[in-house]
This record gives structure tokens, C-alpha cells and sequence, in this order.
């Protein structure tokens, strides 16, 4: 595993360096790699602006990578220390010790959590261009993400609440991190829908979205359906939508199409559709008509201001599914 470090530069934070231990287990005393990202490398490595753009006295802005027979010692000033690294520990439930460090060091690695957070304004963005059900645009603002509320609404001076319950509530499921079918969950949208169609096709589309940009973190508490008073009920707009493949704990996609119809995180999306005997062909042109939106993804992504890194990691899944899609 490999963590991305920042520094503060003319006002912004800037991806700067990496460091992947050779060893997570002997922590600080164990062999690593630090080296300084190659745009950031290329920007700062000069003569006037090593020193001063380096993330410490000993390790000037450079293109070389340091193999080490520890961690870099500047590393251990962002390691927390005394009574902050007993309650880190006892919040992470880890004995205290070297395999310690490491996931002491990645929860304190706010570069990801920012660089997730930052994208998912974008991300939301990307979603509302591709048609899904999105209520309002996220704003990312010196470093945190507001998020507007869906289920209430402001009429004549009084508050309208939604109720809002979570698929995996909806599909009687009673248990934290379950790794639960889609099956499961889109039974539970065409028992409860009053649109199931139209949801059932959306929480398809989500979930290609999901596949192609990376948003691993799909658990059935992520998706939710609205309640109305009136009785309506649908499927809520898109949350929690972001690049999750990023987080440094390594999130799993947790909920999956069974058997074979989805093989190591790859759906067959012919298989899905077959899943639902009724609506074949319906689901077939729809889904055929989004692998077309799909080929111009990286394009959106770009214009929503994603991270260029991120669209050129998501290209090639996105150019696979997409072509999977439109040849349904």
C-alpha cells in the first residue's frame, strides 16, 4: 500500500510524494520507498526551490526514490504520539506496537480523505450529466464537502420531511458490512417502488457508474428509498458517490451480482439484465443507449473537473464496459 503525502504550496494543497513500506508490519523501523511525485518533481526540483519546496531538510524536491532501511524521519512527526496514539489505538481497536504505525499513519493521511472529498463534488457532477437521479450540486469549500438535504423541504414557512429508509432495511437486512446479492436489493425496489421500472433501470445505471468510476463503497445503506406521506414511495437521488477506490483502507465492493454473473468486481451486464426475465428488452436499449453516453465519459469527467489522474486510471474500465453496454 502506498500513501500519498501533501504540503501546503501558494495557498493549495499539492500531492507531493509517496511512501510505500517495505515491511507495514516493522513500522518506522521497517525498509521503504519515498519518492516525490513527478509533476510535483518537475515543478519544484530546481536549484531556487528544492530546499524550500521539500517536505523535509533531508529530502529536497528530487527525481530520485530513496530506498531506506526506515521510514522517512520526518514521517514520525506526523505519527501521533503519547496520549493522542492511546486513543487512536483504542479507536482502531489495534494493540500498540510497530504493525501499529502504518494504519496510525493512514488515518492521519488527510491527503486521500481530502482528494475523495474534493472529487466527490465532482463525481456528483459527472452523475447529474449522465442522467441519474441527482438532487443538487455538492459544494467543496475550504476543505470540507456541504451536502444539501434531499429529504425535507421548506413550503409556506414550515418544513415538508421525507422518510428515508435504506435498501438494505428494505430488504430485511440486519446486519453492519453484510455482503449482500443486488438481487436482494432490486427485489426490494420492485416490491416498494411505486415506480419500479424506472428505479429498477436507475439502480442498474448507478451501479455501472459505480463499476466504471471506481465507487467501491456500494453497500445497501448507501442507496435508499424515500417514503412520501402520501404513500409514494421511489428511489432517493444518488449519494455518497465518490472515488472510493482511493480511500487508503481499502474499502471492497460489498455488493455484488451473484454466481457469474460478476466476476472480480466485472459484471457481465447481459447476465444482469437476464436477472430480470419481464424487462429484458426494455433494459437492453435503455442500457445500449447509456454504453453510448458511457464513451464520452472521461470527456465529462474532465469537464466536471475530476482529477486528471483519477479519469486516466477509470479510462480503460470505462472504455470496456462502455463497449460491453452498446454491444448488448
Amino acid at each position: 500500500m502506498v500513501a500519498t503525502l501533501e504540503v501546503y504550496r501558494g495557498g493549495h494543497w499539492l500531492p507531493a510524494a509517496t511512501l510505500a513500506p517495505l515491511d507495514e508490519a516493522a513500522g518506522v523501523g521497517g525498509a521503504s520507498l519515498f519518492e516525490y511525485l513527478l509533476d510535483y518533481a518537475i515543478d519544484y526540483a530546481g536549484p531556487e526551490t528544492a530546499e524550500t519546496a521539500g517536505l523535509s531538510f533531508r529530502f529536497p524536491a528530487d527525481f530520485r526514490q530513496y530506498r531506506l532501511d526506515h521510514w522517512p524521519p520526518f514521517i514520525l512527526d506526523l505519527l501521533p504520539s503519547g496520549h493522542g496514539r492511546r486513543q487512536w489505538l483504542e479507536h482502531l481497536g489495534l494493540r500498540d506496537g510497530p504493525s501499529a504505525d502504518w494504519p496510525l499513519l493512514l488515518r492521519g493521511d488527510r491527503a486521500a480523505d481530502r482528494k475523495v472529498l474534493r472529487n466527490e463534488a465532482a463525481y456528483m457532477r459527472v452523475a447529474d450529466r449522465l442522467g441519474l437521479n441527482v438532487f443538487a450540486e455538492l459544494e467543496w469549500e475550504g476543505d470540507n464537502l456541504f451536502v444539501p438535504r434531499f429529504d425535507r423541504r421548506v413550503r409556506d414557512g414550515a418544513v415538508e420531511r421525507y422518510g428515508m429508509e435504506s435498501l438494505y432495511s428494505a430488504a430485511g437486512v440486519a446486519e453492519y458490512g453484510a455482503r449482500t446479492s443486488h438481487e436482494l436489493l432490486c427485489a426490494a425496489i420492485l416490491e416498494f417502488s411505486s415506480r419500479p421500472d424506472t428505479d429498477l433501470l436507475e439502480y442498474i445505471k448507478r451501479d455501472i457508474v459505480n463499476v466504471v468510476m471506481g465507487n467501491k463503497d456500494n453497500h445497501g445503506r448507501n442507496t435508499a428509498l424515500l417514503r412520501h406521506e402520501n404513500g409514494r414511495v421511489e428511489l432517493a437521488p444518488v449519494f455518497d458517490f465518490a472515488p472510493m477506490y482511493l480511500d487508503p483502507e481499502g474499502i471492497a465492493r460489498v455488493c455484488r451480482w451473484s454466481g457469474d454473473v460478476e466476476s472480480a468486481g466485472d459484471p457481465d451486464w447481459g447476465r444482469v439484465i437476464e436477472l430480470f426475465p419481464d424487462r429484458v428488452s426494455a433494459l437492453r436499449g435503455e442500457l445500449r443507449n447509456f454504453g453510448q453516453r458511457l464513451r464520452r465519459l472521461p470527456d465529462i469527467m474532465h469537464g466536471c473537473g475530476v482529477d486528471d489522474d483519477i479519469v486516466e486510471f477509470r479510462s480503460r474500465s470505462i472504455e470496456s464496459h462502455s463497449r460491453q453496454l452498446v454491444a448488448l
